[in-house]
């Protein structure tokens, strides 16, 4: 119960009264980072509650929204007063620490709040969250840990979610159950679309550090890098469709992949645009590019987990434009592919030759 107050009440004490017009200051949470607790006014609503676990339990029910998909990434809709993203922001600060180990409780072995995750994430890998909160116990467990780097994911919370990411996926490499594995491959496809929804640009690799795939990218300029990005994600699409992961994905989120399908098709949708039919007239631009073989493994990836995942019981007519330009895209690279077969035999076929005896005898008399 104190849960679901806490749900709504974090959101709604933080609206000014109107025709109230005193200025706002918003603080750096960073600069709160090494503070005692409570920092934040949403930490001071969450000291009423017992234990760490039922924070994070409190900070995860207030995240969660029913409206959103697995894959759903949009940050908080902007008020008047930013109210919704300045509360989100603060529960992602407050989680963070809680994993980290803090929370305003005393740890025998705390992690600073740069490392991450602390060891008793692992401890309690198998213990229920709720089982925690009924005892007012301390502590996060795996499965509430990846609850939240999705949220974090949801939220466009990147800083969140790049610190957590992969030592959350270095702690389900290590389990075999069936929510484990859609959670590996949740989190691989969350990986694989940060790029398209982070506008913070990262570091540019050095050359020490960047492979041959790398540079013939940076060397075609931000279509290469757009495509690297595209063709990663089709990697992990691809990995997903694999045993045990795609009975697991079938049977617990299969929306997902849907969903991840139809983004992918938006992207590549444009580059497909023109084909409207076998002719090798209509799709000699596209088979003329450089980087064809990869376009065309993307729509094979795209039209693979559309297959697979059921999409055409809901969207039959995006399923028949996928297949159709997959087709017509297949059938003009063999028509191609034939032609230049044919070409080349010619080439190699000898020139006949002229033995003396069918020379003509008039021409030799004159």
């Amino acid at each position: 119960m104190q849960v679901m107050i806490f749900k709504r009440v974090v959101f709604e004490t933080r609206k000014r009264p109107k025709g109230l017009l005193r200025p706002k200051t918003k603080p750096n949470l960073k600069d709160f980072a090494h503070h005692a607790w409570p920092r934040t006014p949403t930490e001071r609503l969450l000291t009423d509650l017992q234990g760490t676990s039922a924070k994070f339990l409190a900070i995860l029910e207030a995240l969660s929204e029913t409206h959103r998909r697995t894959l759903h990434c949009e940050a908080p809709t902007p008020d008047a007063e930013d109210t919704a993203i300045d509360v989100c922001a603060e529960l992602f600060f407050a989680g963070m620490d809680i994993i980290a180990g803090g929370g305003g409780t005393k740890q025998s072995h705390v992690v600073k709040h740069e490392g991450g995750i602390h060891s008793s994430v692992w401890e309690l890998q198998n213990t229920s969250l709720m089982e925690l909160v009924a005892k007012g116990e301390n502590g996060v467990p795996l499965p509430a840990l990846v609850k939240f780097v999705k949220h974090a994911f949801s939220y466009e919370q990147w800083e969140p979610f790049g610190i957590l990411i992969e030592p959350t996926l270095q702690l389900l490499q290590e389990q075999s159950d069936i929510n484990s594995l859609v959670d590996i491959k949740t989190l691989q496809l969350m990986l694989a679309l940060e790029p398209f929804y982070n506008t913070v640009k990262k570091p540019k690799k050095t050359p020490a550090h960047t492979d041959e795939g790398e540079t013939a990218a940076h060397t075609h300029g931000k279509s290469g890098s757009a495509l690297e990005e595209l063709t990663h994600l089709a990697d992990v699409i691809q990995s997903c469709s694999e045993e045990p992961f795609k009975s697991a994905i079938l049977m617990k989120d299969s929306d997902m992949m849907v969903d991840v399908a139809l983004f992918l098709w938006s992207k590549c949708k444009p580059h497909f645009q023109r084909i409207m039919s076998s002719s090798l007239e209509n799709c000699k631009q596209l088979l003329n590019d450089v980087f064809v073989n990869r376009w065309l493994y993307i729509l094979t990836v795209v039209h693979t987990a559309l297959s697979w995942s059921n999409a055409a019981s809901f969207d039959p007519i995006l399923s028949a434009e996928v297949t159709l330009k997959f087709s017509l895209l297949l059938e003009c690279k063999a028509g191609l592919t034939d032609h230049s077969r044919v070409g080349s035999a010619d080439m190699d076929t000898p020139a006949p030759t002229v033995s003396p005896e069918h020379v003509d005898t008039k021409q030799v008399g004159s």
